[in-house]
């Protein structure tokens, strides 16, 4: 018999298969022989997951049709995105054409300036309390007081997801607890309220391409050319919590209708509030998100919550009830707590927001007093973060002493807050020593005075650019 070659066209009419399992590509006879037994076709096999490269709810298959492969979208409710749930959140899920949605709920959160929830001490001050760390260190000039030198987060995110009508403005009144402060000169954003959260985070950076989150600061998360882009905020302000506020209460209708209670003289206990308000209208989501870029207003080397004293104060490990309380220090040779409390170990801290209709969402945290003490050199190292949002700390940095001939006498590395305490006892007459932040992750250097026994600070900042600390 003469057969039809191999390059003569046949079908076996299905269009998902060809000779060469190739898109489109058509069927051919295999020359040894006739009917639809000798035409070679293959199945066409689709690439895993989805033809537009979105990796989010479709199925690549060849369309029976065309012969060539497709998106078909994913059952309505499969999985997608993140499983993550929280207050905020439930697990993303397909829409069944072929997009995923992202199922945020009507919340409040407060999260640190990654906007990633948080619980650095975890069950200090009860289960499914989150704490931040206040950090208390030795005040070199005033030994045995203690100083609010920092926290851990440094620095917080207070955020809402609201639900309303699509194109209908709503009100909303915030209450930030005394005596947390604005950060930055635009503290309050408001973006769609589909904003992602993964893994306990809101996302308001992504990759330009792929959609996925990613650091303002690390290009190297997103594959060439994609570049990391900020989400569009619908509306951002330049609005301002300061202590002044706190220290004498304000009441301003042109500030966003802001009334601060007067907490001049009170201790830093939570207790006091300001409230503002904030206008935004719905997009097409029905969803508003908004945060508001936030800081602990009693930390840093002349920190002073009694304003109307004019005294910078300093702190006594509590020595009566929890030995982590603060105590006013009065200056006395002995931590007798005979200054009064200052600042109690694990004060709940209550954010909250309320619309229109009045629903009220709150959110807390409470604070974990933490006490750094030794003889020698110790200090804080922070990094500022790339994205402007603050600082953070640097963790298991190996710290360096010095003495004047440049002989180590101690070294030790920083701990989650970014503290060091390299423990050595100075002798004799007051001496310069020499603290050394060693490569290869930072370097930097200064100088610090010991005395006989005693305690000196060696503080340092670093630039995640250049690796530097001064």
């Amino acid at each position: 018999d003469n057969y039809e070659p191999t390059t003569t066209a046949c079908t076996d009419s299905n269009a998902c298969t060809s000779t060469g399992g190739i898109e489109g590509g058509g069927d051919n006879c295999n020359g040894q022989g006739n009917g639809g037994a000798a035409c070679v076709s293959v199945p066409i096999v689709c690439d895993e997951g989805d033809v537009n490269g979105d990796g989010q709810c479709n199925t690549s298959a060849c369309n029976t049709g065309t012969g060539f492969c497709a998106d078909v979208p994913d059952n309505i409710g499969g999985p997608c995105g993140d499983a993550f749930a929280n207050a905020c959140t439930d697990s993303d899920t397909c829409d069944g054409e072929g997009s995923c949605q992202a199922n945020n709920v009507a919340c409040a959160f407060v999260t640190n300036s990654s906007l990633c929830a948080f619980d650095t001490v975890p069950g200090a001050c009860g289960v499914d309390n989150p704490t931040f760390r206040l950090i208390f260190t030795p005040d070199a000039q005033l030994w045995p007081a203690y100083k609010l030198n920092a926290s851990n987060p440094g620095q917080y995110y207070y955020n809402m997801i609201a639900e309303g009508t699509p194109g209908e403005p709503e009100t909303f009144t915030i209450t930030i607890p005394y005596p947390f402060v604005t950060h930055g000169a635009t503290p309050l954003h408001v973006y769609d309220g589909d904003v992602l959260v993964r893994d306990d985070c809101f996302v308001t950076s992504v990759c330009s391409g792929s959609g996925e989150p990613c650091d303002p600061g690390l290009e190297d998360q997103c594959d060439a050319p994609e570049t990391c882009v900020s989400i569009p905020a619908l509306d951002q302000q330049q609005f301002a919590i300061t202590m002044n506020d706190w220290d004498l209460g304000t009441s301003d209708p042109a500030r966003n209708f802001l009334v601060c209670d007067n907490a001049a003289g009170a201790q830093p206990d939570g207790v006091g509030n300001c409230t503002f308000e904030v206008t935004a209208t719905y997009p097409e989501s029905g969803k508003l998100y908004i945060n508001l870029h936030l800081d602990y207003g009693f930390k840093g080397n002349n920190n002073n919550f009694n304003p109307i004293d004019g005294v910078v104060d300093r702190y006594d490990k509590g020595c009566v009830g929890d030995p982590l309380d603060a105590f006013v220090n009065n200056a006395s040779s002995d931590a007798d707590c005979s200054g009064g409390l200052a600042l109690e170990n694990c004060t709940e801290y209550r954010f909250s927001h309320e619309g229109d209709p009045t629903i009220l969402f709150t959110d807390s945290t409470w604070n974990s007093n933490e006490f750094k003490k030794n003889p020698g050199v110790g200090g804080l190292i922070l990094a500022n973060r790339l994205d402007g949002s603050g600082t953070e700390p640097v963790v298991n940095q190996l710290v360096r002493l010095l003495d004047p001939r440049g002989v180590k006498v101690g070294e030790a590395r920083t701990d989650e807050d970014g503290f060091y305490m390299i423990t050595y006892k100075h002798k004799g007459k007051p001496t310069v020593y020499r603290v050394v932040v060693v490569t290869p992750a930072y370097s930097g250097a200064q100088q610090v005075t010991l005395k006989g026994n005693g305690f000196s600070e060696g503080e340092f900042t670093c630039d995640m650019v250049s690796n530097t600390c001064w």
